[in-house]
């Protein structure tokens, strides 16, 4: 501890019981949305479900091809039924490997 310690503690004036209610509403009212934000981004799995997402470079920019629910679980069983060696195709396969629709 400090050595003015005692001498500091003695100036501080202590909270009436007014303001350490306030105090209490306070913390609460930016604790629990807080914690309710972090409960539902940590359970939500969004209004699409999962998703299986590639990002593919395009002539003039990226493009992005994205699946969700049962389309992408269509979209990935097509996808591994074919045995092509195509960049883009091996691309698919380990977006959908990643997203949990093909086995690793």
């Amino acid at each position: 501890m400090p050595p003015n310690y005692e001498a500091l503690r003695a100036k501080t004036p202590a909270l009436a019981p007014q303001q350490r209610r306030w105090a209490w509403v306070l913390a609460a009212a930016i604790v629990v949305p807080g914690v309710g934000v972090g409960v539902w981004a940590a359970t939500a799995t969004g209004s699409k479900g999962s998703c299986v997402t590639v990002v593919l470079a395009g002539p003039i920019g990226g493009e992005d091809l994205e699946h969700c629910g049962a389309d992408a679980r269509k979209w990935c069983a097509s996808e591994a039924a074919q045995a092509s060696g195509d960049n883009i195709a091996a691309q698919v396969r380990a977006a959908c490997r990643r997203s949990g629709f093909l086995p690793h």
